[in-house]
């Protein structure tokens, strides 16, 4: 079968004022499926599904549109550029699912994508102050995966004024949890979640602290307008603007100092 809308091919840049542009559209593909709990393949109704494109797509839109499902938890998504894609769907009181990658050819339909969803596991703990294990009121909890935050598909949550959290409908296996405040350094926690189970943490958070110090070059005279980074191993300092770079490293000892090496013409800073 084959679908009946169009999307931007990949093309290639153009210069500003470029005369006679031929733009090339071609056929769209389509996916259907459904999205059924796990277990008993009943429709997940209420459910959401969206396709994350592959990086070879380069005609991908920048966002993903939500699509959702009917109530045989069915659901279509047209218009899509050719390329590999995963079906995400999310649905209340579930965990959320992914379907494997599939690819759709120019103008094809692929049908029979099925994605299941089950209740996942819980996850209860306590955030606690590093210096003096006291309770962090307002610390925010999110699921951490390689592609960053998946705060859309795990939920987040927050502490309670007794440093306590839920986090509900997480998906089994390994997770990661990183937990954030203002007055606290950032922390992250690897936790086994456990379908239809759940698990107990506490999680400590360290205090945040200031560094101050100075920037000099290799005739020791100071240098102003650098960019420092702080780092587990000391700090990197990157000159931000001018005809040349600057980087230089130095310890955070005693009383922080960096000492630039020589310059970088910014060509090769560039490499």
């Amino acid at each position: 079968a084959a679908a009946s809308v169009y999307v931007d091919s990949p093309g290639r840049p153009v210069q500003t004022g470029s005369a006679g542009l031929e733009l090339v559209l071609v056929r769209g593909g389509r996916i259907e499926g459904k999205v059924v709990r796990k277990g008993d393949g009943e429709p997940a109704r209420g459910a959401s599904v969206s396709c994350r494109a592959s990086r070879e797509i380069v005609a991908a839109p920048p966002s993903e549109p939500q699509i959702e499902v009917d109530a045989e938890g069915a659901f279509v998504v047209d218009g899509l550029a050719p390329g590999r894609y995963e079906v995400r769907a999310h649905a209340p009181g579930l965990s959320p699912g992914r379907s494997a990658a599939v690819r759709v050819p120019a103008g094809e339909v692929v049908r029979g994508i099925v994605v299941e969803l089950s209740p996942g596991g819980t996850l209860r703990g306590t955030v606690l102050s590093a210096r003096g294990r006291l309770p962090v009121e307002g610390a925010t909890l999110m699921r951490i995966t390689t592609e960053g935050v998946e705060s859309d598909e795990a939920g987040s949550s927050q502490t309670r004024e007794n440093g306590e959290f839920e986090l509900s409908h997480l998906p089994a296996g390994r997770i990661t949890i990183e937990v954030s405040h203002n007055r606290y350094a950032t922390a992250r926690r690897d936790v086994e979640i456990a379908e239809g189970s759940e698990a107990r943490v506490e999680i400590l958070l360290g205090e945040t602290c200031r560094i101050s110090g100075r920037v000099s070059g290799p005739d020791g005279a100071p240098v102003a307008g650098v960019i420092v980074f702080a780092t587990g191993a000391g700090a990197i300092a990157v000159h931000g603007a001018g005809e040349t770079s600057w980087v230089g490293e130095g310890s955070l000892d005693e009383e922080p100092h960096i000492l630039l090496g020589e310059r970088l013409e910014r060509e090769h800073a560039r490499a």
